[in-house]
């Protein structure tokens, strides 16, 4: 739905609802995940000296959501040529096909994590439980005295699975502006933000949700980008600064914090006339980030 009460404004709507099956790589992802990892580092219930496998989820199915838009832009009289849009949206999932969390307290908040953690009361029942895997998993074990199977009593997925629910809604802002001045100069303004308020998981019908947004391998909350370009038909050059803010590296506990950080674009151009040649020169400030170890392997 669009209305324009007015030339210089307009507001937007829509509601959507869509399924989406398995794509290709997330299939052959989990059909050819074929390691079981045994390890005994991770945070277990009551201080447990048991071990832990992670093993490959085969098990996927499609997804659902229900998608809701609004927004609205701006194009001021005063300034030809220039626009401000704000836009709202809010996405529901269900069984949404995400990558299996990569946290360290998976096994100790079995309120958030639930059934996706599996708990073996004997060496046999760990046993049977990967006896029944299909198709057979290697046994890759990580544990410090090479006990392989012995002694694992809990389990978690890797790969790709679904999650019983997910939400997420947020806000987008961006600035639009040309300008045009003698002897055929342009400068063109450009600001684009984007905030996630959250980014809500369920893994399953009785679990606590939780906030994945700004943790490791999901979208941050905050990102900006402001750029400035200016030509004259024969030379021109852009310069943009990014900004991500900082977020929390899940795989290393509460410590875990990745510094925001800003990123600089530049670039030259000159076009030769009648040669059809064109010169360019580019730079990019690289991003840098503390290093951090993931949870799975």
């Amino acid at each position: 739905m669009f209305w324009s009460p007015a030339d210089t404004i307009g507001f937007r709507s829509s509601y959507s609802t869509s399924f989406r099956a398995p794509n290709p790589n997330e299939l052959i992802s989990d059909l050819t995940a074929r390691n079981l990892y045994v390890e005994n580092d991770y945070p277990l219930p009551n201080d447990s000296s048991a071990s832990e496998i992670f093993y490959a989820n085969h098990i996927l199915g499609p997804e659902s959501s229900r998608n809701l838009t609004a927004g609205v832009d701006f194009s001021p009289t005063e300034l030809p040529g220039t626009r401000l849009s704000l836009n709202y949206y809010r996405i529901s999932y269900s069984n949404r096909i995400i990558d299996a969390p990569g946290s360290a307290d998976v096994f100790t908040n079995s309120s958030v994590y639930g059934p996706l953690v599996k708990q073996f009361a004997s060496d046999a029942a760990v046993d049977a439980f990967v006896a029944g895997i299909e198709p057979p998993q290697t046994l890759v074990d990580y544990t410090s005295g090479g006990t392989g199977l012995a002694g694992a009593r809990f389990g978690f997925p890797y790969g790709y699975i679904n999650a019983a629910k997910e939400a997420t809604e947020g806000f987008d802002f961006g600035v639009h502006s040309p300008w045009s001045f003698a002897d055929n100069n342009k400068l063109i303004f450009d600001l684009n933000t984007t905030y996630i308020k959250d980014l809500t998981t369920t893994f399953c019908s009785v679990c606590t949700s939780t906030d994945l947004a700004n943790t490791t391998g999901e979208p941050l909350k905050f990102r900006a980008r402001g750029a400035v370009g200016w030509s004259n038909g024969i030379f021109s050059s852009n310069a943009a600064v990014n900004f991500a803010n900082a977020y929390h590296d899940t795989g290393i506990g509460s410590t875990g914090r990745i510094s925001s950080f800003t990123t600089t674009d530049i670039n030259l151009r000159w076009r030769i006339p009648r040669r059809r040649l064109r010169w360019g020169l580019a730079s990019s400030t690289p991003s840098t980030s503390i290093p951090h170890t993931p949870l799975l392997p």
